[in-house]
């Protein structure tokens, strides 16, 4: 077949092929004029500093440097940094200046022309105004490189003459005039290698507070204390405390590893329980200990999370071994729980200021898995309703943690208990809080927080009277609280092989621990209606 023929031919290819050509010609042409400059500039650079090289050689052959001091050069891995230092710090005139110097018989046409000289330790210059800021820039950042590279040669050349390593000596002697340009151009490059070691330095030492435990810390406590309650936050200025103590000399997070963890783990071994009161004798329980490696850990997560620090987290799956033999928190029974819901006080002086709050906080806690602290501090209208289902908003609350900020549905048993009259009733009265009896006449929050007086009623009286005695449970290795209604929800949903991510988002816990749930899910979008329904099928007590 006749390709030549073929009706498939474009005839308008060769025109097409033609102007494609004629466009790259023009192209290339119009280039042409600025690659000649850049090349003859080049070529003037190198001529140059062959020149400066042989006139520095000959000088320092002949001893006649000692009037003039070779500068450190810049190693190549810092090269790119000094020509931007350069290029940022050095006055547009200054560079036409240095370029014009260094190629006093090289004319730019896009340059104007330059006189310049050396007053006062600055390149000084006159000049009509630069045309071209690019070519400028490229030019003087070219010949801070050619600087760099004659005293890096001269060095070296300097150090084999000391040495006697030398083939030959130098036969070029050059003129008076010689050396004074290659003074000219050492004391030139002199100049911006001191600056741009200042400002290695400056940044250096920038850098170096920037990564300090002490100013990271205080941003994280900042940040902190608009997440998390106060007391947790005193936790970790605890923690940090004991840390600037055994690091007197300060910490670069940079250079923490695992070699200064072992000695934190050391420190806590020996450190006194009683310091903070004034006594001695005793150590910090292993609970105490892990709880303050914890505040480590979750601090090194954050700074890893929120800075470019290039780390792993030295505090990673670091703990003390649990104290054998050391009491462990239970659960209540099922006949316990059914008595706590249906305890009624057995004296009228048993709670008598606070008798309305009492009746709610165990079937609340029971049913939803908050803290004490947490129902103590729920505003009215922090109870809200969407697409039918009631829920407790814990966001914006002084909450033990970040995973503590979440909403709680509320349980099926405690609607059909009445908590929305209850509330309905607080609400009518002008009262701001769920539970406002317990801050009647009190300014303050207890050491337990605000629910001191119930946690106080609860395990004093209310277990006592159910026959459940806290020494009796101690003497057993048991403990058991008001806090146990929370371990009691957790551990009923567990044992009834509920789904452990559920439970987490349920009653706050942290998903760190999980890569797949605090990476790859998002946990605050969990329908409230599944979460309800975990509650309503699991929780049964009021049934039996």
């Amino acid at each position: 077949m006749d390709i030549s023929s073929s009706r498939f031919q474009n005839d308008n290819e060769p025109q097409f092929i033609k102007t494609a050509e004629s466009e790259k010609h023009l192209l290339i042409k119009r280039k042409q004029p600025k690659l000649r400059d850049k090349m003859a500039f080049r070529k003037a650079l190198r001529v140059r500093f062959k020149y400066l090289l042989e006139t520095g050689k000959s000088m320092i052959d002949y001893e006649l440097d000692g009037d003039f001091f070779l500068p450190k050069t810049v190693p190549k891995e810092n090269t790119e940094k000094l020509k931007v230092y350069c290029g940022e710090f050095t006055p547009k005139e200054h560079q036409v200046g240095l370029v014009t110097s260094l190629l006093p018989t090289f004319h730019n046409d896009k340059i104007s022309p330059v006189t310049s000289t050396i007053q006062n330790d600055k390149i000084s210059s006159v000049t009509t105004g630069v045309q071209n800021d690019n070519s400028c820039a490229s030019q003087f950042a070219a010949c801070v490189s050619m600087l760099n590279q004659l005293v890096t040669e001269l060095n070296s050349f300097k150090e084999q003459r000391n040495d006697f390593t030398l083939g030959d000596d130098i036969d070029h002697e050059a003129t008076i005039e010689a050396h004074q340009d290659v003074k000219n151009a050492v004391n030139m490059f002199g100049k911006m290698r001191n600056g741009f070691h200042e400002h290695q330095k400056a940044e250096k030492l920038k850098k170096d507070a920037y990564f300090s435990f002490d100013y990271q810390a205080d941003i994280f406590l900042k940040e902190k204390r608009h997440e998390i309650a106060a007391k947790t936050v005193e936790k970790y200025e605890r923690s940090f405390y004991l840390l600037r103590n055994h690091f007197p000399l300060g910490i670069d997070l940079r250079e923490f590893t695992k070699v200064q963890t072992q000695s934190v783990k050391d420190m806590l071994s020996t450190q006194d329980k009683h310091q903070n009161v004034g006594k001695t004798g005793g150590r910090l329980s292993a609970k105490t200990k892990n709880g303050i490696l914890s505040n480590y850990r979750t601090f090194f997560k954050w700074v890893i999370e929120e800075t470019d620090i290039d780390i792993h987290n030295p505090f990673s799956n670091v703990s003390f071994p649990k104290q054998k033999g050391a009491p462990k928190r239970r659960s209540f029974a099922d006949n316990e729980a059914r008595s706590i819901l249906a305890y009624q006080c057995s004296h009228g002086s048993e709670a008598r200021g606070f008798r309305n709050d009492i009746y709610w906080y165990p079937k609340v806690a029971l049913y939803s898995g908050m803290r004490l602290n947490e129902m103590s501090a729920l505003p009215l209208s922090h109870i809200k309703q969407v697409e039918g289902i009631w829920y407790f908003d814990l966001h914006g609350l002084e909450v033990k943690n970040e995973a503590s900020e979440r909403t709680v549905p509320l349980a099926q048993y405690l609607l059909d208990l009445g908590i929305l009259d209850y509330i309905s009733d607080l609400k009518s009265r002008g009262e701001f809080y769920l539970f406002p009896q317990i801050r009647k006449g009190i300014d303050e929050p207890g050491s337990a927080g605000w629910g001191d007086p119930i946690s106080r009623w609860f395990n004093r009286t209310l277990l006592k009277n159910l026959g459940i005695d806290s020494e009796s449970e101690r003497a057993k290795r048991y403990l058991i609280s008001f806090h146990s209604l929370r371990r009691t929800l957790i551990s009923t949903c567990v044992n009834n092989a509920e789904q452990h991510y559920l439970i987490k988002r349920i009653v706050g816990h942290s998903i760190d621990d999980d890569i797949t749930l605090s990476v790859y899910s998002d946990m605050d979008k969990i329908p409230l209606s599944t979460l309800k329904g975990v509650l309503d099928k699991n929780l049964k007590w009021h049934e039996i």
